[in-house]
């Protein structure tokens, strides 16, 4: 093959009793999951689902930067900081694009709008990994002490769930975006 990024799968032909995922692929920061051929309605047509989630490699970008806000929080304590970076993270947002001067939207609704929740993997995975690094009472947790009951309670409310299904917004300048994403450079 002349790309390396290129690939060919093989799809089944329909037999009875086959159910699960044929092939995932990972796309433009989407996972896509393709069933096996099914049998649907009254009809007996034959046909396959394609569901939507968020690429591993997407997911891990994500608990990079909310590890990378917490170790920010540990080295300076600013509350307000991290609970501006949560809703950054598990929220939308606008902003306006310096290159063309056109107001765009941005954040985990807006960057991942097929993601079906119903089946969803990557977002609860998410909403738990931000739970854990806020609560988890692990000897070697060196955030939880520092965040009050209050704090924690309120940046696990902030989930990715509600960031995507109600799609939550927060406004934020631009300088204040420059200033809570400089902490998750390269990241």
């Amino acid at each position: 093959m002349f790309n390396q990024k290129s690939e060919v799968f093989d799809f089944e032909k329909y037999a009875k009793h086959q159910t699960g995922c044929a092939h995932t692929v990972d796309f433009l920061g989407y996972r896509f999951h393709v069933s096996r051929p099914l049998r649907s309605g009254d009809k007996g047509v034959v046909m396959r689902t394609v569901t939507l989630d968020i690429a591993p490699a997407k997911v891990r970008k994500l608990k990079t930067r909310i590890a990378k806000s917490l170790l920010r929080f540990s080295v300076d304590g600013n509350y307000v900081d991290l609970l501006s970076r949560f809703r950054l993270i598990t929220g939308n947002f606008n902003f306006v694009d310096r290159a063309t001067g056109i107001r765009r939207v941005s954040g985990i609704y807006f960057n991942y709008p097929h993601v079906d929740l119903a089946s969803s993997e990557a977002i609860p995975d998410l909403d738990k990994f931000l739970r854990n690094m806020v609560m988890a009472p692990h000897p070697r947790n060196k955030i939880r002490p520092k965040l009050a009951t209050a704090q924690r309670r309120e940046l696990v409310r902030l989930t990715f769930r509600d960031g995507h299904e109600k799609k939550r917004f927060y406004a934020f300048g631009p300088t204040r975006l420059v200033e809570l994403g400089s902490v998750w450079r390269h990241a």
